[in-house]
Parts: structure tokens; sequence; C-alpha cells
């Protein structure tokens, strides 16, 4: 019944249309993972809404900086969302990131939710861009002002998850 339903109200289409839109910035998000491979170590810390993807071009490490609670999708309950919105800088700055690569794709499964748009156009206006791609639809953001502006938690610093040890385990 589910799948009859959506493939009358056009859930294929709109699947489509995610793809299409996806495959065109391929090509642009392959730009920002080679400006990344050519132009920093590897034991650069990235942040990325695609950290896997960011991983598997660069070899470098990577963390999304957010995963949005279901219900902030799902419901009409703003203050869920709001409340990981305030946290959004957190991961890059505990994790002391050098970067944030963003694309305009992102949040496509949050179903273009306009508050999580907003903290990102605010985000975007306070980080100094490195780098922005051909057509302009993939960017990277320097976090180095960001992470120096850290509050100084070291419980934090000391668990951090990219070291070799597992989180949290220190010799």
């Amino acid at each position: 019944g589910v799948a009859a339903w959506n493939y009358a109200h056009g859930g294929r289409s709109g699947l489509n249309a995610l793809i299409e839109n996806r495959r065109s910035i391929l090509q642009e998000k392959q730009e920002a993972y080679a400006w990344v491979r050519q132009r920093t170590s590897p034991d650069t810390r990235v942040v990325a809404f695609e950290d896997v993807l960011l991983y598997l071009y660069t070899g470098r490490q990577a963390v999304r900086p957010i995963s949005f609670l279901p219900s902030c999708c799902f419901t009409d309950e703003i203050s869920i969302l709001q409340a990981d919105l305030d946290h959004i800088e957190d991961v890059p700055r505990h994790i002391h990131a050098s970067y944030w690569v963003m694309s305009d794709d992102y949040f496509s499964s949050e179903g273009s939710i306009p508050q999580i748009h907003e903290r990102i156009i605010q985000l975007k206006a306070t980080l100094p861009m490195v780098f922005s791609s051909s057509e302009g639809h993939v960017q990277i953001y320097d976090l180095s002002e960001l992470v120096r502006s850290s509050p100084g938690d070291s419980q934090a610093q000391s668990l951090s998850c990219f070291s070799r040890e597992p989180c949290g385990v220190t010799r």
C-alpha cells in the first residue's frame, strides 16, 4: 500500500530529482576533495556532513558535525531542532577541526527545513571561505578562529575519538 501511494503521489519523481541534484554536484565535491588532499597534511581533521566520502576521497579524518534528532524532521516541535542547532559548532571545537566542507545539497534528507538552512547561512557568514568549487555549490571554510575561541573544556579535549586509542582511553 505504501509503495503504491508513494508511486501515485510522485515519490519516484522526487527521488529522481534528488539523485540528479546530487549527481550534478559530485564533480564540484571532487574539486573540494582534491583541494583538501593537496593543501592539508594527512593528520588534518575536517568536518563534513558527508564525512565518509571525504575520508574515502582524501584519507583525512572527518566527522559529521551533527546528526539531527529524527523528531525534528517529523514533528512541529521547533524547540528540539533549535536545541540541536545550538550545538552545531561543538564537534568542530572539540576535535580541533581545521576545515568544514559544505555543499548546497546537504540537508535534503532533513526535508529542507528552513531553520537548518538559516543556521548554516549564519555560520557561513562568520567563517572565512578558503575554497569555492567551479560552480560555487561546494565550499570549504577555515575553522581556526572557531577552534581558537573554543571554551577550555579539557575533559572534552581529552576524550577525542581521533586518537589511536579507543575514545576516552589514555595511557
